[in-house]
């Protein structure tokens, strides 16, 4: 039997009292509101979105990059291309940010997973709670998923300050037009 998936509501954070008293619910996890499939929809119209704006993206940039290095795969050990996004500036959650990688990523827009498309092994990798999702990097190799907090979380971590790392440590390709994906943002080590 096919699940039926959850449906994406945008709902700015000045009106979350009043989509969760509607009945919508918050999923800390993706990091989005929702509703299931046999809500009334007619109640939630106004966050209701189509297209491309059915993700609430949390993160948009203006200024971003693919942040393309090297890493040893943490399963067979062999270097392996990883990359992650890049913003020199942007916004998180609405509010204004700067220099700041982007990890656990939930939600691509679809320009953005096009650029991303040339990198073959940043693919969606499934979580371990049921219908969960989320994109990760996977060893060229061995093809094993490469956790995000072992490339971003730690100092010496290949994303975790990129503009500290030495040079060439990671290759910088523009991110054609905004950014709009949805993650959780690291910031730089002052």
């Amino acid at each position: 039997m096919s699940r039926v998936e959850k449906i994406l509501l945008y709902v700015p954070v000045e009106e979350a009292e009043e989509a969760q008293s509607a009945g919508a619910r918050h999923d800390p996890g993706c990091k989005c509101w929702y509703i299931e499939p046999d809500q009334e929809r007619p109640r939630f119209r106004r966050w209701l979105r189509r297209g491309l704006e059915a993700e609430a993206f949390t993160i948009l940039s203006d200024e971003a990059y693919v942040a393309v290095a090297r890493t040893p795969c943490w399963r067979c050990g062999t270097p392996t291309e990883v990359v992650c996004i890049y913003c020199i500036s942007g916004e998180v959650n609405g509010e204004p940010c700067r220099e700041f990688t982007v990890s656990n990523v939930t939600a691509i827009e679809p320009s953005l997973r096009r650029q991303l498309s040339q990198w073959p092994t940043f693919h969606v990798a499934h979580h371990h709670s049921p219908g969960q999702r989320y994109f990760a990097n996977h060893c060229e190799h061995c093809g094993a998923c490469q956790d995000d907090d072992s490339l971003h979380g730690e100092p010496g971590a290949v994303f975790f300050a990129p503009r500290h790392l030495p040079p060439n440590a990671l290759h910088l390709v523009p991110v054609k037009g905004q950014a709009r994906l949805s993650g959780d943002e690291g910031f730089e080590p002052g």
